[in-house]
């Protein structure tokens, strides 16, 4: 069975104008799937469309929403409603790092209306059709800091434990139906969201979104998880078996203290 006969003609991905976003939709085009491409930025979706169209004979929609308000999600449902969906990639996310109190609070809670609140209804709205079908695949971006407190980034790393552990337990709920979930813990990568920071002072290097992308698409329905390279699946692995949640803290306190904006 090949990937477009296991997950449908048409791939729904969210926060596809850049980064983990944009080159999982070219990934996707390039197993023949039809694109409905959702971002907030109405000509960095243009953009996107023209490059992946360029390249691919595929169908695309673009969809330019904003995802912090749910209010949108029914065009969303209105946009798929005649189309076959059989895959939704969730990577649409903020990010904020710094001391909790500098941000607005109202800042703090968009951001978990776009992390968790918009993977949720968009998961739940596919997940059943899904169910039904007995097929289709969903993909929520994760994070390493979503295993333990992170100063500096109390509410993002919250936001990544909830989907770490969300898109877990629905893996389990939804294979019975022939439904693959796989939730992707990238590590730090080159995307828009990571450029407004200085993170040199940090012992990683930045992964480039394309290959966090095929690995993704790789490890869909052979995993439940995947943390993309191999400094980060030690680094994982240690922080999460071989330290305490105390020394966690402690690590990633020091570390993001001295990421600078």
């Amino acid at each position: 069975m090949t990937f477009k006969e296991k997950y449908g003609d048409w791939a729904v991905v969210t926060g596809a104008s850049s980064g983990i976003g944009k080159s999982l939709a070219i990934e996707l085009a390039n197993k023949g799937l039809n694109l409905i491409l959702i971002s907030q930025s109405l000509d960095k979706l243009k953009a996107v469309e023209k490059q992946i169209s360029n390249q691919f004979s595929i169908e695309i929609v673009v969809l330019a929403i904003d995802l912090t308000s749910s209010v949108n999600y029914q065009r969303i449902a209105e946009i798929c409603s005649d189309k076959e969906v059989g895959l939704v990639a969730n990577v649409a996310g903020q990010l904020y790092l710094g001391d909790y109190f500098q941000f607005p609070i109202e800042q703090e809670l968009s951001m978990i209306d776009l992390n968790v609140k918009s993977s949720i209804w968009l998961s739940r709205y596919f997940g059943e059709i899904f169910k039904n079908k007995k097929r289709g695949g969903i993909i929520f971006i994760g994070s390493m800091l979503g295993f333990s407190g992170v100063p500096y980034s109390n509410t993002y790393s919250a936001s990544k434990a909830f989907i770490n552990s969300y898109g877990e337990g629905l893996s389990f709920e939804l294979k019975k139906y022939g439904v693959d979930v796989l939730t992707a813990s990238p590590g730090l990568t080159k995307t828009p969201m990571t450029a407004a920071y200085d993170f040199s002072s940090l012992p990683m290097k930045m992964s480039l979104p394309e290959k966090v992308a095929r690995d993704i698409i790789s490890s869909l329905g052979k995993k439940t998880t995947t943390t993309y390279g191999i400094t980060n699946k030690i680094m994982n692995w240690f922080s999460r078996h071989l330290m305490t949640r105390r020394q966690n803290l402690k690590m990633y306190g020091y570390l993001l203290n001295n990421v600078k904006k």
